[in-house]
């Protein structure tokens, strides 16, 4: 899936909101705040683990009636992911460790939500997002290396991949929300479709790193 491609199914999923109800639409203004367990998922290293951050932002929502939402999120969101590495020793087995990858992501989403229940305030949702990675690591603990864990002529130094967490992401995303009246609790997944080993310059083509990330957040409408 490319830019344009995405592009076009947010505004699919916009178009369709605006349209499916001809009643008065209520406009909504909300900020929220919460936490948010990141990974990414590569053919260069084993993800070790996850990492946990938080985010927080504003939410807009358009109401259709009593059952239909578009919801357009801006949201500030700390991820990362633990890769697997080794440090070689002379003559030892290799020292099982990991490297930490932690960056910083500006976003903005657009989802349409459905009330399957009237008298009960839950609301599937789904759709897109949109944002910019930026980071402040500095490339350190050059002895680690990922991909190959058992020779150092076929790994990679971990920290060559530090450059990849930055630039633009983008894909779907789909989730809950549960709440009515000022209070609002979310749930949802996002799962990042572009490659951002293509943010690294002089590389062989061919591999690839992409994210996910789960959040729960509480929402405070004015």
């Amino acid at each position: 899936m490319n830019v344009k491609s995405f592009s076009a199914i947010v505004i699919a999923t916009i178009f369709s909101c605006a349209v499916v109800s001809a009643q008065s639409v209520k406009h909504e203004l909300g900020f929220f705040v919460g936490g948010a367990y990141s990974s990414a998922r590569s053919d260069l290293f084993t993800t070790a683990s996850g990492q946990m951050g938080a985010t927080a932002g504003c939410s807009f929502v358009f109401n259709f009636g009593d059952r239909f939402s578009l919801t357009q999120d801006v949201a500030f969101v700390q991820r990362g992911t633990s890769a697997r590495a080794v440090q070689f020793r002379p003559e030892r087995e290799p020292a099982i460790s990991s490297y930490e990858y932690k960056y910083n992501a500006f976003e903005v989403g657009a989802l349409a939500g459905f009330s399957p229940f009237r008298n009960i305030p839950l609301s599937i949702q789904g759709g897109g997002y949109f944002g910019s990675h930026f980071h402040n690591m500095n490339g350190d603990n050059r002895d680690l290396y990922i991909g190959d864990y058992n020779s150092v002529n076929d790994a990679t130094p971990a920290y060559k991949l530090v450059d990849a967490f930055s630039g633009i992401d983008f894909g779907p995303a789909v989730g809950i929300s549960a709440g009515k009246g000022n209070l609002r609790v979310n749930a949802r997944y996002y799962l990042g479709m572009r490659n951002l080993y293509n943010n690294l310059d002089f590389v062989q083509p061919g591999s690839h790193i992409r994210t996910n990330s789960i959040r729960v957040t509480v929402s405070y409408f004015l």
